[in-house]
């Protein structure tokens, strides 16, 4: 009697072993997709920051040519309003001498 109990008593231990393993394999398996999948957000997120980054950069650059062109534009204009005030005449030189004509 004594050895069916240990045999019984042995065989439960063994289930018990074998069942611990298994729910400790199945906690390995789970903290190794909860790791690589944070290791996918983190990538995720910094692809999302260069991204952000990159959009920003455009946008600056953007901007500054805008800002350039419309320089240029007011350059233009002032440098036809200057011209215009240091000879007045050569613009409308053409309808005057044609009128006087």
């Amino acid at each position: 009697r004594v050895l069916e109990m240990t045999a019984e008593e042995s065989e439960r231990r063994r289930f018990q072993l074998e069942e611990t393993h298994a729910e400790l394999q199945h906690q390995r398996n789970a903290a190794v997709a909860a790791a690589a999948e944070s290791r996918k957000q983190r990538e995720d997120a910094e692809r999302a920051r260069e991204g952000m980054k990159r959009l920003e950069q455009e946008q600056l650059k953007r901007a500054q040519q805008r800002r350039e062109a419309k320089a240029k534009r007011r350059a233009r204009k002032q440098l036809a309003a200057q011209r215009e005030q240091l000879d007045p005449v050569s613009e409308s030189s053409g309808e005057s001498s044609n009128e006087s004509a």
